[in-house]
């Protein structure tokens, strides 16, 4: 049953990682063609318009997932304690929307600027170890089970978002010579 709830959950989350994937690809399109066109400002432009779009649509997702979670876990099951747990577990792990969005949205800037080295070291580390460690600790040592696994995607989102923002603000993306 654990799984079935996680699977649910992952679903509904899934639902607005889909939308920011799209802003995540059209910003890298619009930053590598301002910067291919020698419009620094612009593609700086860009990034920032879509890091603020990407935080209003995770605002949104993150509201319909709280305000319809019954209901959209019920798209996935039909075993009302699933549904109700599924339910009750997007109440926290939907704030991963968030972070997530933004994380996302930022590392497609840096990769239409061709900064992806950092990227994939960023995502690297993130991915191997933080996020791995990170959930096991909550999980199983300190007991909160699959909650647990959210929160350590929750800390890993975050800190993802944060090195790229911060490489972001940097604007050393700007200066890549592909």
């Amino acid at each position: 049953m654990v799984s079935s709830i996680n699977t649910i959950t992952q679903s509904v989350i899934s639902l607005g990682f889909n939308i920011t994937d799209g802003f995540s690809i059209g910003v890298s399109g619009l930053v590598g063609k301002s910067l291919g066109e020698k419009c620094e400002e612009q593609a700086f432009a860009y990034g920032r318009i879509s890091q603020i779009c990407s935080f209003f649509l995770g605002v949104i997702m993150f509201a319909l997932a709280i305000i319809f979670r019954y209901d959209l876990s019920r798209c996935f099951s039909t075993v009302d304690s699933t549904v109700h747990q599924a339910g009750d577990l997007l109440k926290l792990s939907a704030f991963v929307l968030f972070p997530q969005s933004l994380q996302w949205v930022t590392t497609g800037i840096l990769r239409g600027a061709g900064d992806t080295k950092f990227t994939a070291q960023s995502s690297l580390v993130s991915v191997t170890f933080v996020r791995p460690i990170l959930s096991f600790l909550f999980c199983y040592p300190l007991g909160l089970g699959l909650l647990g696994s959210w929160i350590g995607m929750f800390i890993d989102q975050t800190i993802r978002f944060y090195l790229n923002n911060r490489r972001f603000q940097s604007l050393k993306w700007i200066k890549i010579a592909i």
